[in-house]
């Protein structure tokens, strides 16, 4: 006689919330996807991760073209400022050699836009530090012999290059190249005027 209660062949399918069927499922899920049961979390770590990372490449692209975008300017008002045929070209046909010749280029500076283009011009000549741009902006207005003539407070009965109008523009230059204070472009003069007598400005 057959008891009452139904009997599962080898072949027979369990019931969905057996251990069995859990467990057949869960090899098979291994099977198709190559995944073990492990490697939900790694996954889920390692996609946070990378979306960080894409975020922060994202922030530093988008610092890199602002910096572009601003030394790109900085370039265009640079090229403006050097460019022949502004208000700076022709602002001085040759280096004063004698007292006469500073003294009509500082009668010519008493028109202030005349100065303003002197600053400029000494602006555009630039410099690799204040005083190689001190330098430079002494020998393309004077030669060697006239600065040898002035100290900066006029002392030992020299010239006083402070009084001209010329030390104005340099100082305005010096400042605007720089960002400096007077002062520091004032020392920069007085110590190039006084090594004139003893070389050739560099």
């Amino acid at each position: 006689m057959f008891s009452g209660g139904k009997q599962r062949g080898p072949g027979s399918l369990e019931s969905p919330g057996s251990p069995g069927s859990l467990a057949s499922l869960t090899n098979t899920l291994v099977q198709v996807t190559g995944l073990s049961p492990l490697a939900g979390p790694s996954n889920a770590e390692h996609t946070t991760t990378q979306l960080a990372n894409d975020n922060f490449q994202r922030k530093v692209l988008m610092k890199l073209d602002l910096i572009i975008e601003q030394q790109q300017q900085i370039l265009n008002l640079t090229r403006q400022n050097m460019t022949p045929g502004n208000d700076t070209e022709n602002v001085l046909d040759h280096p004063c050699e004698t007292l006469e010749d500073l003294e009509r280029l500082e009668k010519e500076m008493e028109d202030r836009a005349k100065k303003q283009r002197m600053t400029m011009y000494l602006r555009s000549l630039g410099g690799a530090n204040l005083n190689a741009a001190v330098r430079r902006m002494l020998r393309r207005v004077g030669n060697n012999d006239l600065w040898s003539t002035f100290s900066y407070k006029g002392r030992l009965g020299k010239r006083p290059f402070s009084k001209l109008r010329l030390c104005e523009a340099m100082i305005g230059a010096c400042q605007k190249l720089f960002k400096i204070k007077a002062d520091a472009a004032e020392d920069a003069i007085g110590q190039a005027l006084k090594l004139a007598p003893h070389r050739k400005l560099k």
